[in-house]
């Protein structure tokens, strides 16, 4: 038996370092965190962070057979104590989705559930921000005949499951249509008791695409060309939703190519162990070098890093 427990323990140590965490860095992960620009208050600095659940109905619906299903699941994971609790897609658009069970919401039709969704998170003292996304050209060739895009560039189809059809160029009425589901989803989630939104910006999907040059090859309208104008889709969606929500709605985002997510202008910064040697960083918690930059760079933004625990 003690043979056995040796062994663990080396083999704990070499794959997790044997850096220990400060008392200083122990006593933050516990202590509230106050969002400057909205005001919100997280109960701690531990976040769960997006997971595409894939519990929704076969068309994006969410009926009460769907949240028999949410419920458990993130009272498990609001129990556990994360004071921010961040959703899975939730899609703008129930014709265009990442994944055929992902949750859409287009207006109010599910709003007595979604704000049971909100409460049961909650309840357990946690904030939950719903992450709201449009996979623009990445929505599977099952779900999707006639994708959409800034630009007609196709997805390479690198993996026999993950095969896309080629997108058509959006027009400019048809993005400032999708602008406006982007502010329609976010006021649903207000009036449902959603604290915030989380933008996905990243991993491809359609802010990326607009934010992305090889993917924005627009010359003809005022949402490509420049970097100013590549980000104003994604600028135009922040300013429809506080227009039409109070400041205390966090609206953040996840950046275009990292998957590090800003809270309302706000980030929350996981702290790291300075000691943790380069193996270790290299194995453990992959994002750390590229959260250690935002936060440098960003004085009031805090910075929430994932990835590789």
């Amino acid at each position: 038996m003690t043979g056995n427990n040796t062994t663990l323990a080396k083999a704990t140590k070499n794959r997790f370092g044997s850096a220990v965490p400060s008392s200083a860095d122990l006593a933050l992960l516990s202590q509230p965190l106050t969002l400057p620009f909205s005001g919100k208050v997280i109960k701690n600095r531990f976040c769960k962070a997006a997971l595409s659940e894939s519990l929704g109905g076969a068309q994006g619906q969410f009926d009460k057979d769907h949240l028999d299903r949410f419920v458990p699941l993130y009272d498990a994971w609001a129990a556990g104590g994360s004071g921010l609790v961040l959703t899975g897609n939730v899609m703008v658009d129930r014709t265009m989705r990442e994944m055929e069970h992902n949750v859409s919401v287009e207006d109010t039709r599910d709003l007595g559930r979604l704000k049971i969704w909100a409460q049961t998170v909650q309840k357990h003292g946690g904030a939950i921000y719903a992450q709201i996304s449009h996979p623009g050209r990445q929505t599977h060739g099952h779900l999707t005949k006639s994708p959409v895009a800034p630009s007609a560039v196709p997805v390479s189809n690198f993996h026999p499951l993950m095969s896309f059809n080629p997108p058509r160029a959006l027009t400019t009425e048809e993005v400032q249509s999708i602008i406006a589901r982007f502010v329609k989803t976010s006021e649903v989630l207000y009036e449902a008791g959603f604290d915030g939104v989380e933008l996905h910006a990243a991993h491809g999907y359609l802010i990326s695409q607009f934010l992305n040059p090889r993917t924005n090859e627009r010359t003809h309208d005022q949402y490509g060309g420049s970097l100013e104008n590549r980000a104003r889709f994604l600028t135009e969606v922040v300013e429809g939703i506080k227009r039409v929500t109070p400041r205390e709605f966090s609206i953040g985002g996840v950046p275009g190519g990292s998957p590090n997510p800003t809270i309302n202008g706000d980030k929350t910064k996981t702290p790291t162990t300075a000691a943790a040697s380069s193996s270790t960083q290299k194995r453990e918690a992959h994002f750390a070098v590229f959260a250690e930059r935002i936060s440098r760079a960003l004085k009031t933004t805090k910075v929430i890093l994932t990835g590789g625990f």
